[in-house]
C-alpha cells in the first residue's frame, strides 16, 4: 500500500510537471507574439506614416532599421543579466517595459521621434528571444527542443503576419497611434499573468546536460567558442535568415499593395497565408530535424545540413519570385521562404545552446542579436536599393530579392560545408582540460 501511494505521488509531481512545461511554452508563444507584433504592425502601417511625415523609401528604411541599432547589445547583455538574476524576473520586466514604451505611441509627431521610439522598443524587446528561448531549454529534453523551438518561433510567425487583417482594421479605425497601443495592453496582461503562473524551472530533469551557471561572467569562458568556426558559420546563418524576417516585417505589406496591386484586405489575407503556410513548414522540417538528431544524435547531421539546405531553399524561393508571372506563385513562392527562414530561427538558438551549455542565455542572445545586425542594415539596403531603381518600383524591389537570396546561399552553403559543431565542443573541452592540466 505505501508503494502504491508514493507512486501515485510520483505519477502526480510527473503529470503536474508535464502540464508547467506545456503551460511554460504558451507563456513563451504568447510573449514572442505579442514580440513580433510590436515589430511587425509597424509595416502595416507604412503607408499612413510614410504619407503624414512625407517619407521616402530610404528613409522608411531608416525607421524599419532603428529598431535594431541598440537591439544586438540588449539582447546579449540581457541574456547574461537573465542568468544572474533568473528568466522570470527578467521577462516579467520586459514585458511590463513594453507597456510603457507602446503607449508612448501617442507622444509622437514627427520623423526624430519616431526613430527615438522604436530605438527604445528595440532595447526593451532585443532581450526577450533569448531570455524566453533559454527559459524553454530549463523544460525541454534536447530531443524535443526542436518541436518546442517551433512551436515558439510559431508565435512568432502568429504575431508578425496572422495579426495583419486585425491590424488592418486598428490603424484605419484607430490611426496608427493607437493601433501600436493595443499592443501594449496585451503585454500588461501577459506579464501579470506569468508573474502569478510562471516558474523559473523544473524540481529536477531527467536529462543529463550541464546546468546554466549563475556566476560571474568571465569572457575566458567563452572566447575561444565564440571565434570557433562552428559558432561564426552559425552566426552568419542567422544574419542571413533574419534579411528574409526584414523584408517580412517592413517591406512586404507595401510589395503586395504597391507591387502585386493588392488592397489593404488582400493585404492581411495575403500576410495571413504566408504566415501559416511558413508555420506549418517550419513545424514539419523541425519535426524532421528532431528525428535525425533522436537516430544520431548528431548536430551536424540534424540541424547543420537540415538548416543548409532550408535556407537554400529560402534563397530559391526569393529569386523564382522575381520571374513568377501571377500573384498566387509569387505567394506560394513566399510562404515557401517564410518557412524555411523560420527554420534557421530555430535551429541557430539550439546551437549556440550546444556550443555554450554551462551560458545558454549568453550563447543564446549572441546568435539572436548578431542576426539581428541584419535588421539594421537589411532595411538600409533595402530602401536604397528601390529608390536606386527610380521610378521602376518593381525593379527596385527585385533588387532588393536578389541582395537577401545572395546572402542565404552564401551563408547555406558555407554553414553545411565547414559547420561542425559536435567536433567544436570536443576541441574545446579538450582545451580546457589541457589547461587545467597544467
Amino acid at each position: 500500500m505505501e508503494i502504491k501511494e508514493k507512486q501515485n505521488v510520483f505519477n502526480n509531481e510527473k503529470g503536474l510537471e508535464f502540464l508547467m512545461r506545456w503551460l511554460i511554452l504558451l507563456f513563451m508563444f504568447f510573449g514572442v507574439m505579442i514580440n513580433f507584433a510590436d515589430k511587425s504592425i509597424l509595416g502595416f502601417a507604412a503607408e499612413p506614416i510614410m504619407k503624414e511625415f512625407n517619407l521616402s523609401y530610404s528613409q522608411w528604411g531608416i525607421v524599419g532599421s532603428s529598431f535594431f541599432w541598440l537591439f544586438s547589445i540588449a539582447g546579449v547583455l540581457g541574456g547574461a543579466w537573465s542568468d544572474r538574476i533568473g528568466t522570470k524576473k527578467a521577462l516579467s520586466i520586459l514585458l511590463f517595459s513594453w507597456t510603457v514604451l507602446q503607449f508612448g505611441a501617442f507622444a509622437i509627431s514627427g520623423l526624430p521621434l519616431l526613430i527615438l521610439y522604436r530605438v527604445l522598443l528595440g532595447v526593451g524587446e532585443g532581450p526577450h528571444g533569448p531570455i524566453s528561448m533559454s527559459q524553454l531549454s530549463k523544460w525541454f529534453h534536447p530531443n524535443s527542443r526542436g518541436l518546442a523551438l517551433s512551436i515558439f518561433n510559431g508565435g512568432a510567425i502568429v504575431g508578425a503576419v496572422v495579426f495583419a487583417p486585425l491590424f488592418v482594421v486598428l490603424i484605419e479605425d484607430f490611426g496608427w497611434r493607437g493601433a501600436f497601443a493595443s499592443t501594449g495592453i496585451l503585454s500588461i496582461v501577459w506579464a501579470v499573468l506569468w508573474m502569478w503562473l510562471g516558474k523559473e524551472k523544473p524540481a529536477k530533469v531527467d536529462w543529463d546536460e550541464p546546468i546554466p551557471t549563475q556566476s560571474k561572467f568571465k569572457w575566458s569562458e567563452v572566447s575561444s567558442t565564440i571565434f570557433s568556426r562552428s559558432c561564426l558559420l552559425s552566426l552568419f546563418l542567422g544574419f542571413s535568415a533574419f534579411g528574409g524576417l526584414a523584408w517580412t516585417s517592413v517591406f512586404q505589406p507595401l510589395y503586395f499593395g504597391q507591387i502585386l496591386g493588392l488592397t489593404n484586405k488582400q493585404i492581411g489575407l495575403a500576410s495571413v497565408a504566408v504566415g501559416v503556410g511558413g508555420l506549418i513548414i517550419s513545424i514539419v522540417i523541425l519535426r524532421f530535424s528532431d528525428y535525425l538528431f533522436k537516430k544520431s544524435q548528431s548536430y551536424y547531421t540534424s540541424r547543420v545540413v537540415v538548416g543548409g539546405i532550408s535556407l537554400i531553399v529560402a534563397a530559391l524561393g526569393y529569386l523564382l519570385s522575381t520571374i513568377a508571372q501571377s500573384n498566387l506563385l509569387i505567394l506560394g513562392l513566399f510562404v515557401l521562404s517564410a518557412g524555411c527562414v523560420a527554420t534557421i530561427v530555430s535551429i541557430v538558438p539550439q546551437i549556440m545552446i550546444k556550443l555554450f551549455p554551462s551560458r545558454r542565455g549568453f550563447g543564446i542572445s549572441l546568435g539572436t542579436s548578431f542576426q539581428n545586425i541584419a535588421g539594421i542594415i537589411g532595411p538600409i539596403v533595402i530602401g536604397l536599393l528601390i529608390n536606386l531603381a527610380g521610378p521602376n518600383k518593381v525593379l527596385g524591389f527585385h533588387y532588393a530579392l536578389f541582395y537577401i537570396a545572395g546572402l542565404m546561399l552564401l551563408a547555406g552553403l558555407l554553414f553545411i560545408l565547414f559547420c561542425r559543431p559536435d567536433e567544436t565542443v570536443a576541441e574545446v573541452a579538450q582545451t580546457t582540460d589541457n589547461a587545467v592540466s597544467l
